[in-house]
């Protein structure tokens, strides 16, 4: 199963490695009010929940989750950033908990 999960990691057009990192860093500094990450390796998409007080800037929140996708194919990936609401779950979706990505 191990050997399946790299196949298809290594096809899709999100590099989870660099994702986790910037997860962790948006977790942390949401302080525990929600700072939730999410990807859908199906859909090439990023789902980003933030709560209602929190430090980003929409549009560089975007460019900065981008960096986690080579450029030229950036237009392919859809980043989504909500306030306080989650993806529909089994449709996808894994959530970064315990520092990786996870079956939501």
């Amino acid at each position: 199963m191990k050997h399946l999960k790299r196949i298809f990691e290594s096809k899709s057009l999100i590099d989870l490695k660099t994702l986790e990192k910037m997860a962790k860093g948006i977790e942390l500094v949401c302080l525990g009010e929600y700072g939730n990450t999410f990807v859908n390796l199906n859909t090439n998409s990023i789902f980003v929940c933030l709560g209602d007080h929190n430090p980003f800037e929409e549009e560089s929140l975007k460019e900065f989750l981008l960096e986690s996708v080579d450029y030229n194919d950036w237009k392919n990936v859809n980043i989504i950033i909500e306030n306080e609401t989650y993806p529909n779950k089994n449709s996808g979706w894994m959530i970064f908990k315990n520092d990786k990505f996870q079956s939501y």
